[in-house]
């Protein structure tokens, strides 16, 4: 079972993933206009910023683990 902690420091590295994450939306708007992979991209950034938030909020070893390799992942997608 996963669990979450929210922590003062978690709190601040998530609410800095989200600003981060709005403003790589806001820049990649004009360049992906007309982009065949429009909605694969933007989700993939959601996914990312899902996987920062369990990753920055688990409260055991394991969760983290399953976070952070899906971060890796997303982070991946986004590369290729």
């Amino acid at each position: 079972m996963m669990h979450f902690q929210i922590t003062p420091f978690g709190s601040v590295i998530f609410l800095a993933g989200v600003f981060f994450t709005v403003l790589i939306m806001l820049y990649s708007f004009k360049f992906m206009a007309g982009k065949s992979r429009l909605a694969e991209y933007y989700g993939y950034i959601l996914l990312t910023l899902g996987s920062l938030g369990g990753a920055v909020l688990a409260a055991d070893y394991l969760t983290f683990l399953f976070f952070w390799g899906l971060l890796g992942a997303t982070l991946y997608m986004l590369v290729g």
